[in-house]
């Protein structure tokens, strides 16, 4: 927020009404004037006119090309965690071609191999840090009977990445999306309280969404009746304290066939829940609250 209306009419929510703010927006910066009126300065003070929007234009073009220190060093983590399966798959496949010592088909280097195998298939890069522990402990094992000087990197190596997944991208949401993720850029958690029975910082339009959605549900559904949340919602019931229908909280998991699903079918008729709630974007996205019939439908 560089700048606010003066005029105490102007006052909002958050208080005056803002008029210049910058902000970040994946790897880049982007500015917002709430004006249109800037021209008329033109016929008092031209060369300030210029000067203010050159410069302007400037600082925002010089954060877009010019990258900041933490977002090269949050792409060479993300490098790093895609290059080191690589790695430990190499020196695997090459201590079992020489049949050299016990490590040659050590259960970990596998193990790591296959985890970031299955995540990067995902192609969202969260579920490839679920494996980059796992990843760097089989490079520390590989690499631990080496000379000194590869011990020494690899060691550098670990901390530097562990540096970087605690500091750029810890906690923050997945609405800083792919570019803002891999540039390391940091997320506000500016929620004004925390959600019941969750000591979590989120956004603010999280948590006014949930915020909401819970005060909906504590009006609609009496305590210990089951609702429902598709695809995959289970925070729902916890947030809300109303348990599920299903015994399952993930319908890609529950319903894998079509016996699963006519059984889903089943039990939705016999005990149809008072709210349904269907997610239509992303987690931080759309979503809607329909009755059971159509629901069913």
């Amino acid at each position: 927020m560089l700048l606010r209306h003066s005029n105490p009419e102007a006052e909002g929510h958050d208080g005056l009404e803002p008029i210049l703010i910058t902000h970040f927006f994946g790897p880049g910066r982007t500015l917002f004037m709430a004006s249109d009126e800037t021209y008329h300065w033109r016929s008092v003070a031209a060369k300030q006119f210029s000067r203010f929007w050159l410069q302007a234009v400037q600082a925002i073009a010089n954060l877009a090309t010019m990258p900041s220190a933490a977002a090269v060093f949050s792409s060479l983590f993300w490098l790093v965690l895609l290059l080191a399966p690589t790695a430990v798959g190499m020196r695997t496949l090459q201590l079992a071609w020489r049949n050299d010592g016990p490590l040659r088909w050590h259960p970990l280097p596998v193990i790591a191999v296959a985890f970031a195998a299955v995540s990067t298939h995902y192609e969202i890069p969260i579920y490839l840090v679920f494996s980059s522990s796992l990843t760097l402990t089989a490079l520390l094992l590989l690499f631990g009977g080496s000379g000194k000087t590869v011990r020494r990197f690899a060691c550098g190596a670990a901390l530097a990445m562990t540096l970087a997944a605690v500091l750029l991208n810890a906690g923050q949401p997945l609405s800083r999306g792919i570019l803002g993720t891999i540039a390391g850029v940091r997320t506000p958690l500016d929620a004004p309280a925390t959600l019941p029975g969750a000591s979590l910082a989120v956004e603010r339009q999280d948590w006014q969404d949930y915020s909401a959605l819970l005060a909906f549900i504590d009006r609609s559904v009496p305590p210990g009746v089951p609702i429902l949340a598709l695809p995959v919602n289970p925070e729902i019931y916890f947030l809300s304290r109303r348990p599920a229908i299903y015994r399952f909280n993930s319908t890609a998991i529950g319903i894998r066939n079509d016996e699963d699903l006519r059984a889903a079918i089943e039990r939705f008729d016999q005990a149809p829940p008072p709210i349904v709630r269907v997610r239509s974007g992303p987690a931080s996205g759309r979503s809607a609250r329909v009755s059971a019939p159509n629901a069913r439908r």
